[in-house]
């Protein structure tokens, strides 16, 4: 990792902390402290409140958690480097796996987090637990990982693990067409 990209880690990092926080306060105050009346601004008010929170928070996670990849090493990886895959074909696969394990991270830590609120609430006077809620913030968490994944995928053009696979075995010479 390059001290930018490592300063640029630390700055998401902290941005996360933050809004955890707000996160946090906003889901088990109650609907009387300052700014909570901004979600009558949104269609939907309360539902898409609970994408965006949850969309934005998987983005962020997406940001802390996942690697633009070539420091994971898988056993297929390995086992392609073996059979004399050319070093292209053995990052790729490194980078397919390092990046999808910190996606799936992400998106497992923002639904637990998500679910973890919702009971909270159900335990607090001033606030009610609602499944509609949960499920708005699942659908702010895919649409931002399907987001995050093609964002990923256009811009530092990395490939899905069966590509990579692809990609190491025509390396190496094997046909992968049986």
């Amino acid at each position: 990792m390059t001290p930018s990209s490592h300063r640029a880690r630390s700055v998401v990092r902290a941005g996360l902390a933050l809004y955890l926080i707000v996160l946090v306060v906003y889901s088990i105050a109650p609907s009387s402290i300052p700014g909570a009346s901004m979600t009558a601004l949104l269609p939907g008010r309360d539902l898409m409140a609970h994408v965006l929170a949850y969309g934005l928070l998987t983005l962020l996670l997406c940001g802390a958690t996942g690697r633009r990849g070539g420091s994971a090493n898988t056993g297929a990886t390995a086992a392609g480097a073996n059979a004399g895959a050319s070093s292209a074909g053995a990052n790729a696969g490194a980078t397919a796996a390092g990046t999808n394990a910190g996606v799936t991270s992400a998106g497992a830590l923002a639904l637990g987090i998500n679910g973890i609120l919702e009971l909270a609430q159900a335990l607090i006077p001033w606030r009610a637990a609602s499944l509609r809620d949960f499920a708005a913030g699942l659908l702010g968490t895919c649409v931002a990982l399907a987001a995050w994944l093609a964002f990923r995928r256009a811009v530092w053009h990395v490939r899905p693990a069966s590509e990579c696979r692809e990609a190491s075995a025509t390396a190496s010479g094997l046909d992968t067409t049986q």
